[in-house]
């Protein structure tokens, strides 16, 4: 018959046994980061425990960085109405607003899924190649659309012409691709 404490001995072992294993080999930060969380397994009385732990911190983190990359506000809905939410997270305007309790996994889940949706329908241009540069002509950083001669309207369906010059220019550069 087996115990918690054993079932806690077998899970802290594998969990130490994978740590290992994604350790090795990685860039040195990486390497430092796991050998750090290891530590925190072998210490601790819960493994499964310390394992969710950092993985909620990294996801926040992750969440974190997303929304500010897409100006997006995160907000906890954690008022009378939070259940109106239905377990998901929800873009509305520039607030990411995030159901209480929900893991950052699947706030992470629920944004992607909104952005990649308004890549395909309400901005397509994000889906274009070069939006990954900035663009010379009216200045939009990397990521961002390119705006209209006055810079007061997105352009959501293409870009400018001098940004894809400048996008096949790089890849030429790169050997990606050749130009005529």
């Amino acid at each position: 018959m087996s115990t918690a404490a054993d079932t806690k001995a077998v899970d802290r072992a594998e969990i130490l046994a994978a740590l290992d294993a994604w350790g090795q080999g990685g860039a040195p930060a990486v390497v430092e980061f796991v050998a750090f969380v290891a530590g925190l397994v072998r210490d601790s009385d819960d493994p499964r425990g310390v394992l969710d732990r950092v993985h909620r911190v990294i996801g926040q983190d992750e969440v974190r960085r997303l929304a500010a990359h897409h100006c997006l506000t995160v907000l906890t809905a954690d008022g009378p109405n939070s259940g109106l939410l239905g377990g998901r997270a929800l873009v509305c305007e520039r607030l990411l607003i995030v159901p209480p309790g929900q893991h950052p996994a699947d706030t992470l889940a629920d944004l992607r899924a909104h952005l990649a949706r308004l890549a395909d329908v309400a901005e397509p241009a994000r889906a274009l190649p070069q939006i990954a540069i900035a663009c010379a002509t009216c200045g939009a950083r990397p990521g961002d659309l390119c705006t209209s001669h006055s810079g007061t309207r997105p352009r959501r369906h293409n870009t400018h012409q001098t940004r894809t010059q400048e996008w096949t220019r790089v890849r030429a550069q790169l050997g990606q691709v050749t130009t005529p």
